[in-house]
């Protein structure tokens, strides 16, 4: 039943992180798009955390959970944690716009 809510967890973590990303793409001033990257990173942390820490999975060892859901959750927090420090990075290299 762990995966279950693992996955319920992991819809409620990825529509929070569209909508970051959304005003991301759109976004025009600098602090917005340094709060947004720094709340993009949290919950790509929180992505890893659901199977590993936070919920977990299945004990079985054979369950798909733990073939696909648990490798899949974790390759994609840390996916979305480097873009959004990519991300960071770019807002304090670019210059701040003026006017």
């Amino acid at each position: 039943m762990k995966c279950y809510w693992t996955a319920r967890a992991a819809v409620a973590v990825a529509v929070p992180l569209l909508a970051v990303a959304l005003f991301l793409a759109f976004s025009q001033h600098r602090e917005t798009r340094r709060a947004l990257s720094v709340l993009g990173a949290i919950l790509g942390g929180l992505t890893i955390l659901l199977p590993t820490r936070l919920i977990g999975v299945c004990q079985h060892a054979g369950a798909s959970c733990n073939l696909v859901m648990k490798p899949t959750l974790i390759l994609a927090g840390m996916l979305v944690i480097a873009v959004a420090l990519a991300s960071l990075v770019v807002v304090e290299r670019r210059p701040a716009a003026t006017g």
